[in-house]
């Protein structure tokens, strides 16, 4: 792996000026991509290891996957850099680090920050600006995305029971799980993220769901398809009183999505989301062995795309598209989620997130990890994925990494200083 030449941006892309955003980037060999290709297992598919270097940027190599395609003209975002955000302080030690040191000494692949629709801060260390990066559970936004705008038409009711729209869930105990619990990770059944055993033990049923959607290794207990172990889930609680998180929630959304429309869900997302956003590359998400979309983690992109789907969520979305794709009615539904403030702290997932930032969100909703008091809110991928949005102040900040975080710095609390200081 080789570091290449530093790219400028293409002269209609760029600057005020004669600036540049720093594009150092990263190449690989012929020799490192077939020994990658080869040596390539299962478990390489969330560990950080030297063949998740490559293929996190190559996610269509290892696994089936399905297209996200654009369409149109790209949707040019102008630039007016700011290069004092470089100094912010972004961690908590007394001997704090500014962002430039922060993404000198971390595995900080890129980062974009715009502000007010223009793009004011933008590094890519170790991947290139075309790259197409995994997402990781950032993915789970598109689920509850499409979910709103079938609630936008008139498709679908959250107070409804999953069971009415998905029979094939009737014979498990996620037949009375209404749809707004599923949204809100708080479904109260097992096998969630957080199990002692879900990332190692075959007979736990979230290694088992995973495994059937093919991002874990297969075992004899291995589900022949994602629907059987679904099934296999029980109630361990009732819905609604404690955010527990877990994949198995997102996947649900994703076949409620495709049973509605009767669409693909990465069909759905091209002709409602993606072909209007002026995405510059086509994406796309990677597919479970009967072709389910992967969309609690399989999703990769280019850094800038992720920005332009993030200013659908802000005042600025007139810079990306001609149309208000996120209603003002979902954004109201992620930011004031009313009585369910205190479910929170209840799971493991919440309480980690609260250390983590060194304050405590109000709330988590429709797949977002957490909202804050002034209505900012975020989603984390592992590994040091991250989107965090603040409406109040016209701001995107998305993030990819290759391994969480310098210690006691996520790429949350990140994201969070960051906003703050603007």
């Amino acid at each position: 792996m080789k570091r290449p030449k530093a790219m400028k941006p293409e002269a209609n892309d760029a600057t005020i000026k004669g600036q540049y955003p720093e594009f150092e980037g990263w190449t690989f060999t012929a020799r490192e991509a077939l020994r990658v290709r080869k040596d390539y297992t299962l478990k390489d598919f969330r560990e950080v290891n030297p063949n998740t270097k490559y293929s996190w940027l190559h996610m269509n190599e290892f696994m089936p996957s399905a297209t996200i395609r654009r369409l149109g003209d790209i949707s040019k975002l102008q630039y007016s850099l700011k290069p004092e955000i470089g100094k912010i302080k972004v961690t908590n030690a007394i001997d704090a680090l500014t962002l430039e040191e922060y993404i000198k000494l971390s595995e900080l692949q890129g980062i974009i920050i715009v502000y007010k629709g223009k793009i004011v801060y933008e590094r890519y260390p170790r991947m290139c600006a075309f790259d197409k990066h995994l997402y990781f559970s950032v993915t789970k936004t598109f689920a509850s995305a499409c979910i709103a705008i079938l609630e936008d038409d008139g498709k679908i009711n959250v107070q409804d029971t999953i069971g009415k729209y998905l029979p094939e869930l009737n014979k498990s105990d996620w037949a009375k799980v209404k749809v707004t619990d599923i949204l809100n990770m708080a479904s109260g059944m097992t096998a969630q993220y957080d199990d002692p055993g879900a990332r190692t033990d075959s007979n736990n049923l979230y290694f088992q769901f995973e495994s059937a959607l093919g991002i874990q290794i297969k075992t004899s207990a291995t589900e022949y398809d994602v629907w059987s172990a679904l099934n296999k889930m029980h109630r361990i609680k009732a819905p609604g009183i404690s955010f527990e998180y877990g994949g198995h929630n997102t996947i649900i959304l994703t076949l409620l999505v495709e049973r509605i429309t009767g669409k693909p869900f990465a069909e759905f997302v091209s002709t409602r989301i993606w072909n209007k956003i002026g995405a510059e590359a086509d994406a796309y998400f990677g597919l479970s062995p009967q072709g389910i979309a992967v969309s609690s983690a399989a999703m990769n992109s280019t850094l800038r795309d992720l920005a332009r789907y993030g200013l659908l969520f802000t005042p600025s979305w007139k810079k990306v598209s001609k149309e208000k794709i996120i209603s003002d009615a979902y954004l109201k539904k992620i930011q004031k989620r009313g009585g369910n403030t205190e479910i929170y702290d209840k799971g493991g997932f919440g309480k980690r997130m609260i250390k983590e930032l060194g304050e405590k969100p109000t709330h988590n909703s429709y797949q977002w990890d957490l909202v804050m008091d002034d209505g900012d809110f975020f989603k984390a991928g592992i590994n040091g994925q991250g989107l965090y949005i603040s409406r109040a102040k016209d701001l995107v900040i998305a993030c990819f990494s290759h391994g969480d975080y310098i210690p006691g710095v996520s790429v949350a609390y990140l994201s969070r200083a960051i906003a703050k200081s603007f």
